[in-house]
């Protein structure tokens, strides 16, 4: 159970890191992008980049959780209701609620789950 309590953890802080560290590397690449951070004012390559990024750091997630749970499905599953209560919190929290278009969050919100379980996958298979 403490392995799998690990990989719950380990995956919640990975996302948050890749996130964060490809986040600064976009606005390091993309002008227009760090100049619209700061007031979330994104055009829609933007948003659909950001949707991106966060795909990604989902994917990884659940397949970090796989590999030191060791494959173990329920820290994968535990691991995507975390990341759902967190990032749902977020979004439905203003500033950000009132900053995105509805699709925005549908989509985001919508892939965290299925994100986190594939990535979980990938490294099952």
């Amino acid at each position: 159970m403490a392995r799998q309590l690990a990989a719950v953890v380990a995956g919640v802080i990975f996302f948050a890191l890749f996130v964060s560290l490809i986040n600064r590397g976009a606005m390091m690449v993309w002008p227009a992008y760090a100049e619209a951070f700061p007031t979330n004012s994104f055009t829609a390559a933007m948003m659909i980049l950001r949707l991106c990024m966060g795909a990604g750091a989902l994917l990884g997630s659940g397949y970090l959780v796989a590999a030191i749970a060791q494959a173990k499905p329920l820290a994968a599953i535990i691991a995507a209701g975390v990341l759902l209560l967190l990032g749902g919190t977020v979004h439905l929290s203003e500033p950000i609620w009132s900053s995105f278009p509805l699709w925005y969050h549908i989509a985001f919100i919508g892939s965290i789950v299925p994100a986190v379980l594939i990535g979980a996958r990938l490294r099952r298979a």
